[in-house]
């Protein structure tokens, strides 16, 4: 049964690699997973809003967001760029931007949504001072090929903001568990089906010097799980994953209800430490001279 599903897992890893333009995002979306993504926000915006200070990110400025999911970090966008800025947030799955639509505040006339995939973001008549992406590239099979749309549509001397996990192996415990073997295991089998890289990360300033961007400063940062409510985004990962997973035929219901309550149990066990994913960040700057 091992094998069988090995040789499965693999067939789908070609399938997809040939048959999606980049990758097949499997986690589910709309007000499925929209408590794992507000519990992932309040773990990393701490981060993200000093990363915006870092970056010198100042009113007025005009800010391309991609893959905005339900908005959390495009209405901080709209805060720092003020009323004389402009934030264009986009994402493909509309029931994402269906929710960010009801939770942004309506007096942010410097927002607006845009149903828009990350692969065609240069058919957008219009240049921007900063785009930013947050955990969208890892999620790809192909990240150059949006690298290369942002150029299009980013000025030059303009700012691609970049945060993104470095590795699913960075998510750990202190001592280890099953719970966390579980949660590894579930991630494998997630960017096997995207038929992407969750290491891109580390090719990923090379990749921008080629496409003709030099790179402001990089840093990454590494939180931990301290409290019962962030400890709730583990099972979530599972959850937001099930039903992609079972149509694959990877896991059945069963096996999936055995691995969800040991995750559980894993998740408010508060004498075990546990951090989550490590969050990397660039700050590049596109060249002049780029053609």
């Amino acid at each position: 049964m091992i094998l069988y599903r090995y040789l499965f897992v693999i067939g789908m890893f070609l399938c997809c690699s040939l048959s999606a333009s980049n990758g097949n995002y499997s986690i589910a979306t709309g007000e499925r997973d929209k408590e794992r993504l507000l519990i992932l926000n309040e773990i990393y915006n701490p981060f993200t809003e000093e990363f915006f200070v870092k970056s010198k990110l100042t009113r007025g400025l005009k800010v391309l967001e991609i893959g905005c999911g339900i908005g959390l970090v495009s209405q901080k966008l709209a805060d720092v760029v003020g009323e004389n800025g402009y934030v264009l947030a986009t994402d493909i799955a509309k029931d994402q931007l269906d929710i960010a639509d009801s939770l942004y505040e309506k007096n942010m006339s410097q927002l607006a949504f845009r149903r828009l995939s990350a692969c065609d973001v240069g058919i957008l008549d219009e240049t921007f001072d900063v785009v930013y992406v947050r955990f969208l590239l890892c999620h790809l099979s192909d990240p150059r090929a949006v690298i290369q749309e942002v150029k299009k549509v980013l000025k030059p001397g303009g700012k691609f903001i970049i945060e993104d996990l470095t590795g699913n192996h960075t998510l750990y415990s202190n001592p280890s568990a099953r719970g966390m073997e579980i949660l590894h295991y579930f991630d494998e089998l997630q960017f096997q089906l995207q038929a992407s890289d969750d290491r891109y990360f580390d090719s990923l300033p090379k990749i921008l010097i080629e496409e003709g961007f030099k790179l402001d400063f990089m840093q990454k940062c590494h939180p931990k799980l301290d409290s019962v409510r962030k400890r709730k985004m583990l099972p979530y990962n599972l959850y937001t994953l099930k039903n992609s997973l079972i149509a694959a035929g990877l896991i059945n219901q069963e096996e999936y209800n055995s691995m969800y309550e040991n995750v559980e149990a894993f998740s408010k066990d508060m004498s075990i430490d546990v951090f989550s994913y490590e969050l990397g960040q660039i700050c590049a700057i596109l060249t002049d001279n780029n053609s």
